[in-house]
C-alpha cells in the first residue's frame, strides 16, 4: 500500500504545483497590468506638468511683451534708399530699413522701450505696418 499512497500524494503535490504555478502566473499577469498602468499615470503627470509650465511661460511671457511694447501712428517724412523716417503723431522721428514706402504713408510702428518706460529717446522700432 504504501507505493500507491506514494503515487497518489505524487498526483496531489502535481495538482498543488500545477496550482501554485497558475497563481503564480495570475499574480505576475497582475503586477504587470499595475506596472503598466503606474507607467501610464507617471505619463500622464509629466505631460500635465509639462503643459501647466508651458502656459505659465507663455502667460509669463505676453505680459512681459506687453509692459515693454506699444504702439503709434505716424507719417512717412523721408526716404533714402531703404532709410525712411517716420514723424509720430506727437512730433517724435523715428527711423528704420524697409522698402515700399513713399512719403506720407500712414503707418503704425510697433516700439520696444527698453526697458525704460520714462525715456522715450532710447526706444527702438521693431515692426511698421502700412495703414491705409
Amino acid at each position: 500500500m504504501r507505493p500507491l499512497q506514494g503515487i497518489h500524494r505524487s498526483k496531489r503535490l502535481t495538482r498543488t504545483v500545477k496550482r501554485d504555478t497558475i497563481i503564480t502566473q495570475h499574480i505576475n499577469t497582475l503586477t504587470n497590468r499595475k506596472d503598466t498602468t503606474m507607467k501610464k499615470n507617471k505619463v500622464k503627470e509629466v505631460v500635465i506638468m509639462v503643459l501647466a509650465l508651458g502656459a505659465f511661460l507663455l502667460l509669463f511671457g505676453r505680459i512681459g511683451y506687453h509692459d515693454t511694447h506699444y504702439t503709434m501712428t505716424g507719417t512717412i517724412k523721408a526716404v533714402h534708399g531703404s532709410e525712411v523716417t517716420v514723424e509720430a503723431e506727437d512730433g517724435h522721428r523715428w527711423g528704420f530699413y524697409g522698402t515700399g514706402y513713399t512719403i506720407n504713408d500712414n503707418v503704425e510702428l510697433t516700439m520696444w522701450n527698453g526697458g525704460t518706460d520714462l525715456e522715450k529717446n532710447d526706444d527702438e522700432v521693431e515692426n511698421v505696418k502700412k495703414i491705409s
